[in-house]
């Protein structure tokens, strides 16, 4: 890894952000999601979470398409990796769940 990349995930896992730590987490889409079949863009997740998804994988194999679009489509199964503070993860998992 880069030195300021180490420096970088080093704060963050060291950090607080609102006085909480951030972390990496994932959020899986099930088949009961309201946002089932519909966008990033049309879930607005950072608006509604305040959080970053930075990849989107699938249960079932161990592709990833890093700094997913806008237009990614949410399956039943997408796994949303995301970088934010506990309650930011707490807000999307209800979110996703509906």
């Amino acid at each position: 890894l880069r030195p300021h990349v180490v420096s970088f995930l080093d704060k963050m896992l060291r950090s607080k952000q609102d006085g909480e730590s951030v972390r990496v987490s994932e959020v899986t889409v099930t088949q009961h999601s309201p946002h089932l079949n519909k966008t990033l863009e049309a879930t607005d997740i950072y608006g509604h979470c305040g959080l970053q998804v930075v990849a989107i994988g699938h249960i079932d194999d161990d592709d990833f398409t890093y700094n997913p679009p806008p237009s990614s489509i949410l399956r039943e199964g997408s796994v949303l990796v995301v970088i934010g503070t506990s309650v930011q993860i707490t807000s999307l998992e209800r979110f996703i769940r509906g």
